[in-house]
């Protein structure tokens, strides 16, 4: 008899587990829940903070702590409780008030977990949030404080070139930030080294 207990499935959720914007296919959360059914240990591995997943994460019977915020945060829904963080350092704050300066037409989301905050409005900004059903909050990124999980810039595809490079020449000297574009219109500021393999290392280490 096969054994599912050996066996542990880490699944993203867009564009896997289901398509943004759209509902989470019941054909997925019926194979996903007769697999921890059986025995077998599923989570998720997504750039979405805790919130935002767990429009997802309410559909199945989720007993595994998940990778969240693109690998910065495991975050354990049975207990609210998270096991491992990652954090931009405090000088975020100045490179985000430089960045909006420089493209004050560009969306600024950050996600200090588990909330999600708009520090600069826009329409790319808006039809991200709807598309992605997200709950947040507007507040100036100097009310937000430290310890933010990630920082998304939200661009329109045809400024993708500028915004690299901009980044790029600006954290050139920076060790504590990376920056990692997620698709043509989404760029992420991280920690570091913070990354999906290193939370799932993390998850590993507590399960």
């Amino acid at each position: 008899m096969f054994d599912y207990s050996k066996y542990l499935l880490v699944s993203d959720i867009d564009g896997t587990a289901l398509i943004a914007g759209k509902p989470v296919p019941e054909v997925n959360i019926q194979a996903i829940n007769e697999f921890i059914a059986k025995g077998g240990r599923f989570t998720i591995c997504t750039g979405r903070g805790s919130k935002s997943a767990s429009a997802f994460t309410k559909l199945i019977n989720l007993k595994e702590p998940a990778i969240i915020c693109n690998g910065t945060c495991v975050y354990d829904y049975s207990k609210d409780e998270v096991i491992f963080k990652q954090s931009l350092p405090s000088l975020a704050t100045d490179i985000v008030k430089k960045f909006m300066n420089k493209f004050p037409l560009i969306g600024v989301e950050v996600v200090k977990e588990p909330n999600v905050y708009i520090c600069n409005m826009s329409q790319t900004a808006i039809d991200h949030l709807s598309h992605r059903n997200m709950v947040y909050e507007e507040k100036p990124i100097d009310e937000i404080g430290d310890g933010l999980s990630k920082v998304v810039f939200i661009c329109k595809t045809s400024d993708k070139d500028e915004v690299d490079k901009y980044l790029a020449d600006s954290l050139k000297d920076e060790k504590d930030i990376e920056f990692l574009w997620t698709n043509d219109h989404l760029v992420e500021l991280v920690p570091a080294h913070a990354s999906k393999a290193v939370g799932l290392s993390k998850l590993c280490e507590a399960i």
